[in-house]
């Protein structure tokens, strides 16, 4: 069904040969944009709906990647049209790997996100402003840490993917991920006593 409609699509654009290429290659992307826009419509609002039911942290991660969601099915789109559009395949793997690169910044994004809504909604539990506030300070200073550790994890981890995207430096990549990933666990060990407090907290 994929190849029939690349087939299609290829077929139609073959109609516009009469045109200089970088146009019609335009036409093409901006298309895919907007076919992109509309269906990140379909996509959220069938979303809102499955999470409407269930608990704050859903219903907050899916308002606030709205954004996030959006560039993600435009960079989906984008990525299928450039394999329609007249480009040369240099420039297809171009677009493509440049897509690519995007949307790995753009799953940190979401990472961080994720990250902070929880931890908002954590301390929500606890009161700053009460006249006994030491139980809440002290899980305040905990998620703080734990906070900042997990976001740069993510932020390494994801550098660390887009540079295994690009063939000369992909060792580095690798080494950096795998680094995070033995920091990680080193980290995980040390912050057991916090960790469990949390738990506990969630509890």
């Amino acid at each position: 069904m994929i190849d029939q409609f690349n087939t299609a699509a290829r077929n139609a654009v073959l109609l516009f040969s009469w045109a200089p290429p970088m146009l019609v290659s335009a036409g093409v992307l901006a298309l895919a944009v907007l076919v992109a826009l509309g269906l990140h419509r379909l996509v959220f609002r069938g979303m809102t709906r499955i999470v409407r039911d269930q608990d704050l942290f859903w219903r907050s991660i899916v308002a606030r990647t709205r954004g996030p969601t959006r560039l993600a099915i435009i960079m989906f789109c984008l990525s299928i049209a450039a394999g329609i559009a007249p480009l040369t395949r240099v420039e297809t793997g171009m677009v493509r790997h440049f897509l690519l690169i995007c949307f790995i910044f753009l799953v940190g994004w979401v990472a961080r996100t994720a990250i902070h809504i929880w931890s908002t909604l954590y301390l929500r539990r606890f009161k700053l402003d009460a006249e006994d506030n030491l139980l809440a300070r002290k899980h305040t200073t905990q998620l703080s840490i734990l906070k900042r550790v997990a976001t740069l994890l993510v932020l390494v981890v994801t550098f660390a993917a887009a540079l295994m995207t690009f063939d000369g430096v992909r060792q580095y990549g690798v080494s950096l991920l795998a680094s995070a990933g033995a920091a990680g666990i080193v980290v995980g060990f040390a912050l057991q006593p916090l960790l469990r407090n949390l738990v506990a907290g969630i509890q």
